[in-house]
């Protein structure tokens, strides 16, 4: 990965039709509308992999589905709180996503038919799913959520930029009869599946005291594969590290949340040494703690020198990476989006780096994506048409 200055990028019907010389580019090319961006970094768009809509007040101090802690100063006395009964207006987190720099996500909500049209007006890009409930005795509410599932991906198949997928908040806890019904549909349809390892699973029959791994038991199911998406909450041991990579399951790294789960992660640096397919999620919405990705991939890159104790381990192009063409592989769209080549679909953001006598040859990601206080965001682009 390189920064390549004094360079112009053709964007025909959407797409990357050429890159080059400012100046031979501008004899090529009669455009419609021209960009001058001197002191700008043009680069893919950003791809978070995991926003959940239905959890969208709480804090990265909490714990997933513990209760929050507060002092009031005016009553100076300690209350407690919960957020369960709090709203999102969806619209204005998609708005604030794009603010960002975001061009893709992949978004989990109770109320996926409001946020698939509101992600069609404003013309993000986008892997949307539902919940489907793990709750024993509800199975009547799990056939309905597939049903809905299966509906949506049938409307929305052919739309350049809506995807529909599975959500699963806990799949350890769904009968392996359902979790083998729910595979056999998303696999024939090549839907993409997103679930949360929570927890481990209990012993597979009281004659057997040994725990059977939830990861096995989702790999007999044919749960896992290619078209799984797994966002860690807990730290996988070196037989579960080998299942993922087996049946060629994507990771989610979601530092904020694994970190406020506090049942231990796998570094960035683990699942690149195994080549996993990596992309990064903020799983908060914009309105609380993480308002920027980029931030989210500083707090990833911070973990992973603290776990492996080594202060090297994370490269700002890795992070970059992740942010793009990581994140567009983990969403099965790599060869759409991720990376500024001719052929693909225009995802596209400028960033105003703030300095005009600046040379960029002898400057690195790092000092202009994460050392740069004057960093701003201009514009932002899905195949070619402006959000920002």
């Amino acid at each position: 990965m390189a920064l390549i200055e004094d360079q112009s990028i053709a964007i025909e019907k959407g797409f990357i039709a050429k890159i080059g010389n400012s100046k031979t580019l501008a004899t090529e090319f009669n455009g419609r509308e021209t960009l001058d961006l001197p002191n700008h970094l043009i680069m893919p768009g950003l791809i978070n992999c995991h926003v959940d809509f239905s959890a969208p007040n709480a804090s990265a101090l909490q714990s997933r589905n513990g209760k929050s802690s507060a002092f009031s100063d005016r009553k100076n006395k300690h209350t407690a709180y919960s957020n369960e009964n709090k709203t999102i207006n969806q619209s204005d987190v998609l708005a604030e996503l794009v603010k960002t720099g975001t061009t893709t996500f992949a978004g989990m909500t109770s109320n996926i038919e409001e946020l698939v049209e509101q992600s069609a007006q404003l013309g993000l890009r986008c892997q949307l799913a539902s919940f489907i409930t793990e709750e024993s005795g509800v199975e009547y509410q799990q056939n309905r959520s597939l049903r809905q599932t299966l509906e949506l991906h049938d409307k929305y198949k052919n739309n350049s930029l809506i995807n529909i997928a599975f959500g699963l908040d806990n799949p350890t806890l769904m009968k392996i009869e359902f979790i083998e019904l729910l595979a056999m549909y998303a696999n024939e349809i090549q839907a993409p599946i997103q679930g949360l390892q929570a927890t481990k699973a209990k012993p597979s029959s009281s004659q057997n005291s040994e725990a059977v791994s939830s990861l096995e038991q989702h790999k007999q199911s044919g749960l896992l594969g290619p078209n799984f998406q797994s966002i860690p909450l807990l730290k996988f041991d070196e037989e579960e590290l080998a299942i993922l990579e087996t049946t060629g399951t994507k990771i989610i790294h979601c530092p904020s949340l694994a970190m406020a789960n506090a049942q231990g992660c796998n570094s960035l640096q683990e699942f690149w040494d195994k080549d996993f397919d990596i992309g990064i999620g903020t799983h908060y919405t914009p309105s609380n703690n993480f308002k920027s990705l980029l931030d989210t991939a500083f707090l990833a890159a911070l973990l992973s020198k603290h776990q492996t104790l080594n202060p090297k381990t994370i490269k700002a192009e890795d992070l970059v990476y992740a942010l793009t063409l990581g994140g567009a592989k983990v969403l099965g769209l790599a060869n759409e989006i991720g990376s500024i080549e001719v052929g693909k679909k225009a995802d596209l953001v400028t960033l105003n780096i703030g300095n005009s006598n600046r040379n960029f040859s002898t400057y690195s990601l790092t000092d202009l994506l994460f050392g740069n206080s004057q960093l701003q965001l201009d514009h932002v682009f899905v195949s070619g048409n402006s959000l920002l």
